[in-house]
């Protein structure tokens, strides 16, 4: 998460699931749309992070996952999604996880193939996760919308004019 916040510049908060936790967050990691008590947070259950990550070896693949969720921020704060878990908001948020990629690509910090692993990764665990609801759209649409984010950053295109769109 400093990672991602250093990249945007903010201070998004990431909190684990506990007591406090909102009522879908095991097993899962959430961001709430259009509601400002949230804004500025995101929650997650350390065992998807771990799973993430051992599954595809790298560190990045948890990155992915919470830079998504920290884009349902970014959403919230320009006002660029309706309320509520739509496609358009999701694959909003992985364009958005996407332009975060593409930065840290730029930094040397990984490279096509740890790239491609961790889009693998989340991809096979589709069916094992609560994240990965089929109205979100299938996993193809959404490594596209990730890939799309990269180009945005590789191109210089602003996120908001590159992810605003779906």
């Amino acid at each position: 998460m400093f990672d991602i916040n250093a990249f945007w510049a903010s201070n998004v908060v990431a909190c684990t699931c506990g007591a406090d936790a909102p009522q879908n967050c095991f097993g899962n990691a959430i961001a709430y749309i259009n509601q400002p008590v949230a804004v500025g947070y995101t929650w997650h259950d350390l065992s998807i992070l771990d799973q993430l990550a051992v599954t595809s070896g790298s560190n990045l693949a948890p990155a992915w996952l919470l830079a998504h969720e920290f884009g349902h921020n970014i959403q919230n704060a320009y006002g660029t999604h309706p309320a509520g878990q739509t496609l358009s908001s999701e694959l909003g948020a992985d364009c958005l996880s996407g332009y975060f990629l593409g930065g840290v690509a730029c930094t040397g910090t990984t490279n096509p193939q740890e790239l491609s692993v961790v889009l693998q990764t989340v991809c096979s665990l589709a069916g094992n996760n609560l994240w990965f609801n089929p109205t979100y759209g299938n996993c193809t649409t959404r490594v596209n919308a990730v890939m799309a984010g990269m180009n945005g950053y590789f191109s210089g295109v602003s996120p908001l004019e590159r992810c605003s769109f779906y």
